[in-house]
C-alpha cells in the first residue's frame, strides 16, 4: 500500500490553506492555562510555524512547553541571585539544590520542543531537512498574506 502524496508546499491547496489561517488568532486550550508569564513564550513558540500547521495537540504541547520555559526563566534567576555553590549554616559549601529544578526543566523543555518538532518530521516525510524547508516556505506565504491583505485570485 503506498502512502498518499503530500501536497506541495507551492500548491493551489496548500497556499489556500495558509492563506484561510493567516489571520486566525492562535490560543492555547483552555484545560492548559497560561500565566502571565508564560504567554510571551506561547507567542513566541507559536510563531515558529505558520498558523495553518499548528493542530490542536501540538497547541497543548506548546502552552505546556510555554509554561515550562517560564518556569524554568524564574527557577534560572533565582539561581543567578543564589549561586550554584551555596554556604550551609554551619559554613560548609554544597551544590544549591535549585541547580537539578533547573536541569530537569532544562531538559523538559528540550523534550517538548522534539516532540514538536518530531510532529514537523512526520508530515514532511521523515527528513529534518525537509520539515524544516516545508515550514519555511509556509512560514514565508503567511507572512506574505498578512500585511499587504492581498489574496490571489486563485483563492476566489
Amino acid at each position: 500500500m503506498t502512502k498518499p502524496r503530500k501536497t506541495r508546499t507551492d500548491s493551489t491547496d496548500n497556499l489556500r490553506r495558509i492563506f484561510a489561517a493567516a489571520d486566525k488568532e492562535l490560543a492555547p486550550p483552555a484545560h492548559v492555562p497560561l500565566s502571565d508569564a508564560s504567554w510571551p513564550f506561547f507567542h513566541s513558540i507559536v510563531d515558529e510555524r505558520a498558523k495553518a500547521d499548528w493542530t490542536p495537540h501540538t497547541l497543548e504541547v506548546a502552552a505546556l512547553l510555554a509554561r515550562t520555559m517560564a518556569q524554568l526563566e524564574f527557577e534560572q534567576r533565582l539561581q543567578r541571585v543564589e549561586g550554584y555553590v551555596i554556604e550551609r549554616e554551619n559554613g560548609t559549601s554544597v551544590q544549591n539544590p535549585r541547580n537539578r529544578v533547573v536541569s530537569a526543566l532544562a531538559g523538559q523543555v528540550l523534550a517538548m520542543r522534539r516532540s514538536l518538532a518530531l510532529t514537523g518530521r512526520a508530515k514532511a516525510g521523515g527528513r529534518t531537512e525537509d520539515a524544516a524547508r516545508q515550514r519555511d516556505a509556509n512560514r514565508a506565504i503567511e507572512q506574505n498574506a498578512r500585511p499587504s491583505g492581498n489574496r490571489p485570485d486563485l483563492l476566489a
